[in-house]
């Protein structure tokens, strides 16, 4: 099943919407700090990226944009938005989102969107959290819990307004230089390219280095080496890169 990473600000929904897809068989992953995002896209290297939240904490807006910028990143991007959010015409070209969801978010319609991106059958997905549902008590109340709470929150005071405005940078500093103007050093300069005009030319050809006792130098600080403890490095280095770069 593919990797899904959640964002959300609100713990509740986190929780919930984690405990679901893992009963259907997603793996998830869920934070509630998109300060983290940068850091779970390689050590867990999502498919799909979720995110909902409009404050400093999650910022469904703000998660878009920098999974644009990230150009390792070739999965999709789901991004969850208040009822009644009036995207910006010039938002949409600097967000990732391959899909929309309005708050609060019905599970089912979600399941849809994440079976479609992972190839599967969205109605079986369905079926199959709807019997997980029914059999798990706790679950039910976390749903019904999640819904009411989400149906309480209207959207932001600042919901409608532009990405630009929410994620502009102040703007930097003018760091003002002084030109160097030191008439003693430019003299002394102009003097020594004088001095060196009728020097013969450097030949870069010939070496000051005898390459023997440089070879032997360099075999004598290898005995100092731990050759097993540079083994035992470099396999560790060979497991990182393919973790890193490992897709499942």
């Amino acid at each position: 099943m593919k990797k899904i990473l959640l964002l959300f600000e609100d713990y509740n929904e986190l929780s919930t919407t984690e405990v679901y897809l893992k009963k259907v068989g997603f793996d998830v992953v869920g934070v509630g700090n998109e300060a983290k995002l940068a850091d779970q896209l390689l050590s867990f290297n999502p498919d799909i990226v979720v995110s909902g939240g409009l404050t400093q904490l999650v910022s469904s807006l703000s998660v878009g944009t920098k999974l644009k910028e990230n150009t390792r990143f070739t999965g999709k991007s789901v991004i969850i938005l208040p009822s009644g959010y009036k995207l910006m015409p010039a938002d949409l070209i600097k967000i990732k989102m391959d899909a929309t969801l309005e708050a609060p978010v019905e599970p089912t319609k979600l399941l849809q969107i994440l079976a479609k991106f992972s190839g599967l059958d969205g109605d079986l997905i369905c079926e199959k959290f709807k019997k997980a549902t029914l059999a798990d008590p706790d679950l039910q109340r976390r749903l019904k819990e999640a819904l009411k709470n989400s149906s309480k929150k209207g959207p932001s005071a600042d919901a409608n307004r532009s990405l630009e405005a929410k994620t502009a940078m102040p703007p930097k500093p003018e760091i003002k230089t002084k030109p160097f103007l030191d008439p003693a050093r430019a003299a002394r300069y102009e003097k020594f390219l004088k001095s060196n005009q009728s020097a013969a030319p450097a030949d870069f050809t010939k070496s000051n280095f005898n390459r023997q006792e440089i070879k032997e130098r360099q075999e004598a600080m290898k005995k100092d080496w731990d050759k097993a403890e540079l083994e035992r490095l470099d396999q560790l280095k060979q497991h990182f890169a393919k973790a890193l770069f490992k897709k499942s």
